[in-house]
């Protein structure tokens, strides 16, 4: 029997001149260029959250107007504007799944999947960021206007086109400061006011069905059926419906 010193050292080949070295080598070897190599999360999950409730304080704009054009119909529009919504969601959450090195969002997800139209995955990004964009000008409007209905009662007149654009550039400024920065101010706002806004409407709809004062809950009578009204408050309620597609961006 041969005793093996503890010293020694590996016998070379000429085939594998260095087993250690080869043996590192090896364990060092990057993954094939086809495997995706997956984004950072540099967000929370209650960050993220924040960011999918952003377009459904929208819904306050569009409900009061659809409920007072098409009464009971307006079911019809949040009922399939909803089971839509649900849709988008299930099949963003596959996408990312399957596409890990991809930031989100509509249009990236469509170049990947549409690599030979670029025409059409450009029209959808152009389409996609006048979408959002137009959303800023028309908050700071609602907003200026909220202000001065409130203040002018008062005595307090302020400049309609100060605040307008003040507050255009504000969300602007917060937007491009970078993402942490602006999920800590969804999860600061958002929450709460969807919070309030759910209390406000579980407290709307129980007061309507109990009515105490007449003694039987509230009937709602039928509305007639018009294709053209519901075509035009889907179509404004469609921020409502799909916003929470913008958290996958």
């Amino acid at each position: 029997m041969t005793a093996t010193s503890p010293n020694a050292k590996p016998i070379q080949s000429p085939l594998n001149p260095d087993p250690i070295a080869s043996t590192n080598a090896t364990s060092a070897t990057p993954p094939p260029p086809d495997t995706p190599q997956r984004l950072p999360r540099i967000l929370t999950s209650l960050e993220t959250l924040g960011f999918g409730l952003t377009g459904l304080l929208l819904w306050i704009g569009v409900a009061p107007g659809a409920q007072a054009d098409l009464g009971g119909q307006v079911m019809g529009v949040w009922g399939v504007g909803g089971l839509f919504g649900i849709l988008v969601n299930l099949q963003v959450r596959q996408l990312g799944q399957r596409y890990p090195d991809v930031a989100g969002g509509t249009p990236n997800y469509l170049s990947r999947l549409l690599p030979d139209w670029h025409w059409l995955t450009r029209y959808a990004a152009i389409g996609y960021f006048l979408s959002w964009v137009a959303v800023l000008p028309v908050n700071a409007i609602i907003l200026t206007d909220l202000i001065q209905s409130t203040l002018i009662p008062m005595g307090v007149e302020l400049p309609a086109i100060a605040l307008k654009i003040g507050f255009t550039m504000l969300a602007f400024t917060v937007a491009f400061s970078g993402s942490r920065s602006l999920s800590t101010l969804h999860v600061v706002l958002l929450i709460p006011a969807v919070g309030l806004l759910l209390t406000f409407c579980v407290q709307g709809s129980v007061a309507l069905f109990l009515a105490p004062e007449l003694g039987h809950p509230v009937a709602i009578a039928p509305a007639s059926f018009s294709l053209a009204g519901w075509a035009k408050w889907y179509l404004n309620g469609t921020y409502a419906f799909y916003a929470c597609e913008t958290a996958s961006a």
